[in-house]
């Protein structure tokens, strides 16, 4: 999970819900094994009880360091 979100293959939306990128799901669809981020999108994000994310960081990876496509 942190290498994709690094690489912009996956990122949360405003809620902290899972998103990947359509590049992402169509190299997992068409792998020859089972990959959990498939099962994990959309799914909430578990929060630490500290170091919580920053929100303008995470708004910033939505808008600039996703990479949808």
């Amino acid at each position: 999970i942190d290498r994709a979100f690094d690489r912009g293959l996956l990122t949360f939306d405003e809620d902290y819900g899972v998103v990947l990128s359509k590049r992402l799901r169509d190299e997992i669809n068409t792998a020859t094994f089972d990959c959990s981020l498939l099962k994990i999108e959309g799914e909430k994000l578990r929060m630490p009880k500290r170091f919580l994310p920053a929100e303008e960081a995470m708004e910033w990876h939505r808008e600039r360091g996703f990479r949808e496509t």
